[in-house]
């Protein structure tokens, strides 16, 4: 779970009002309203930006942190995950309607739920779903799944088939990071994981 703990033996209010500016910053990138080294999130939907909380524990200690049960996808944001092929989820021979600019149409249900750290399927759990990435352009009308996993992602006559790697945003390291000098002249520490 990503999550920022911040310590200090100094003032509380002090101690509350970085809490509080590290709580708005990070709800200001879930939103998409910022961007933290450089990247920013395109298309916020406002799940991440509520599954934010913040938890004082005494006068020395508060911590922000994302609840994963209300976006389990916080993990993944987090650390990335690898670029794996979505035929190895997907029941064969089902159909999935694709638009006109070679996008999917609303979501794939996959057989099997998706780590996304790890690329692999989770059999015990059959309601995964997953936003599909790029196709084809160009592509629409129905496509089936195809029965094997053989022959190319990339072919023009169907869509890719791979979801690409995603290099990890790292949040919670990076408001640390900003975060850090100004924890640390207040007498504190701070630590991100």
């Amino acid at each position: 779970m990503p999550r920022i703990d911040i310590f200090s033996d100094d003032d509380p209010a002090e101690l509350n009002a970085v809490t509080m500016a590290i709580f708005k910053v990070w709800t200001e990138w879930s939103l998409g309203q910022r961007a933290l080294g450089g990247r920013r999130l395109r298309q916020p939907t406002g799940t991440y930006a509520s599954a934010l909380r913040v938890e004082m524990d005494g006068k020395n200690h508060a911590a922000v942190f994302v609840d994963t049960s209300v976006a389990p996808y916080a993990e993944a944001l987090e650390t990335g995950h690898r670029a794996f092929s979505m035929l190895d989820y997907m029941a064969p021979g089902q159909r999935i309607p694709i638009h006109r600019t070679g996008f999917i149409q609303g979501a794939i249900g996959l057989r099997y739920s998706i780590n996304p750290t790890t690329g692999k399927a989770s059999r015990a759990r059959s309601s995964g779903l997953y936003r599909a990435g790029r196709f084809v352009s160009g592509l629409y009308g129905i496509v089936r799944v195809p029965s094997s996993a053989t022959g190319s992602n990339t072919s023009h006559t169907g869509p890719a088939w791979t979801v690409p790697a995603m290099a990890a945003y790292a949040p919670a390291r990076i408001i640390a990071s900003l975060f850090g000098r100004r924890v640390q002249d207040m007498g504190g520490s701070i630590t991100s994981r």
